[in-house]
């Protein structure tokens, strides 16, 4: 994946409540990531690590430990982010 690519995330284990963003960011190593929607995913929760850009509007920033699923940053959710380039 890289800055620009088109993903598919959803909540771990629930790939039926997705959305597709932008990848707005990614580190060199692969394991940060802040995902742009153009509208508020089904799965959002403004308040608990959601945030809103300016430019990109609803953002996810999360991280990944090796292998499994990505974490919020700030609420802590568990992710699952595909590329769909």
């Amino acid at each position: 994946m890289k800055q620009g690519d088109s993903v598919r995330v959803y909540p771990h284990g629930k790939p039926n409540v997705n959305a597709v963003g932008t990848i707005i960011l990614i580190s060199s190593n692969q394991r940060s990531i802040a995902v742009g929607f153009g509208e508020k995913p089904p799965f959002a929760i403004l308040k608990n690590g959601i945030t809103i850009h300016r430019e990109f509007g609803v953002t996810l920033i999360a991280m990944r430990y090796g292998v499994g699923p990505w974490v919020e940053i700030y609420g802590g959710g568990h992710y699952e982010i595909e590329d769909v380039s």
